[in-house]
């Protein structure tokens, strides 16, 4: 169905949702919002996390309104963080969570 990786386990205080991929024959399926909840779950509740963050491409409208959707909110944009492949520079969005 899909998977994530978290990052930081030992550092409790912020762990990184480093990726999240969900498999293509999965999706419209709601899975894709279940996860990010899932991902939450575990690193608040098994991890001890205070906070859970993430970053996307700005231009990822699709990711970032699931991590909207999901309760993130967008903190910081790195301006040009990122060379694509084809040379053009990608800004990355800072994204975080805190538990309610």
């Amino acid at each position: 169905m899909g998977f994530a990786v978290l990052a930081g386990l030992r550092d409790s205080k912020g762990i990184e949702l480093r990726r999240m991929v969900v498999a293509p024959t999965s999706r419209g399926a709601g899975r894709g919002r279940a996860l990010p909840q899932a991902v939450l779950d575990r690193a608040y509740q098994y991890q001890g996390a205070q906070t859970v963050w993430l970053d996307v491409k700005s231009r990822n409208h699709r990711a970032r309104s699931l991590y909207e959707a999901s309760g993130f909110v967008a903190r910081e944009t790195l301006r040009s963080a990122i060379v694509e492949p084809d040379g053009a520079a990608s800004d990355l969005v800072i994204m975080v969570h805190q538990p309610h």
